[in-house]
């Protein structure tokens, strides 16, 4: 089935026209760790994500259904050509939601070039994910962080957080005062704020830094994993 690349060209004007989506691993201890977002193109806010232990169509359609349980649902989803994507269980998904796929064209990852921006900057700020000494801990790093980027996190392009600037949208009739230079973190809302300092925020894994052994620490993400 060939499914085009309706996005290409237009001109996103309000939010829920288009949403992006993609997933991408996390290394931790021995194996990989997944997750899956789909991002607003119009406030790039990330409106849902899942985490998963495989990379299958329970995942991508998961976090979807996440996004859908707190936003309208989009005219069109955008992805790479994934086989997750291409399968006919997230596709009727989209169908039932009368949801319009689109996919860049093979070998051309900058036809999603908003997603691979986002896990750059992400993982980054992350840290590495064996920074976290048990999957729940990532879990709830992952949550935090999805947070920050939303609500605290100024993006360069609006000038303000997401969040922030797609309560603007819904408030002001005035385009130009979306992108207001004035922003500050009063305007935010509520939320539990995110420590950037915390230590476990790191770049070298747990298991370099101390004599904890790692095999104790995979095991106890075997043990976690029977639940998630």
């Amino acid at each position: 089935m060939n499914i085009p690349n309706l996005v290409q060209g237009i001109v996103i004007d309000a939010p829920n026209q288009v949403w992006f989506s993609d997933f991408t691993y996390l290394p931790y201890y021995g194996r990989f760790v997944y997750l899956a977002t789909l991002e607003d193109v119009f406030t790039r806010q990330v409106v849902g994500w899942e985490v998963s232990i495989r990379h299958n169509v329970d995942l991508v359609a998961q976090a979807l259904l996440n996004a859908l349980n707190n936003h309208p649902a989009p005219a069109i989803t955008h992805s790479d050509q994934g086989s997750e994507y291409r399968s006919k269980l997230y596709l009727n998904l989209l169908k039932s939601f009368n949801i319009k796929p689109s996919m860049s064209q093979k070998a051309s990852p900058w036809q999603n070039g908003y997603k691979e921006s986002f896990y750059s900057g992400f993982k980054l700020e992350l840290g590495h994910p064996e920074c976290y000494l048990t999957l729940g801990e990532l879990i709830e790093a992952i949550a935090q962080q999805i947070h920050y980027y939303n609500n605290l996190r100024i993006h360069t392009a609006l000038k303000c957080p997401p969040a922030v600037f797609a309560q603007r949208v819904l408030t002001t009739k005035q385009p130009r005062q979306l992108f207001s230079e004035n922003w500050s973190k009063n305007e935010a809302p509520e939320y539990p704020r995110t420590v950037l300092s915390d230590p476990r925020r790191c770049l070298i894994p747990f298991s370099q830094r101390s004599n904890r052994s790692p095999l104790l620490l995979t095991n106890k993400l075997s043990a976690e994993t029977q639940s998630v």
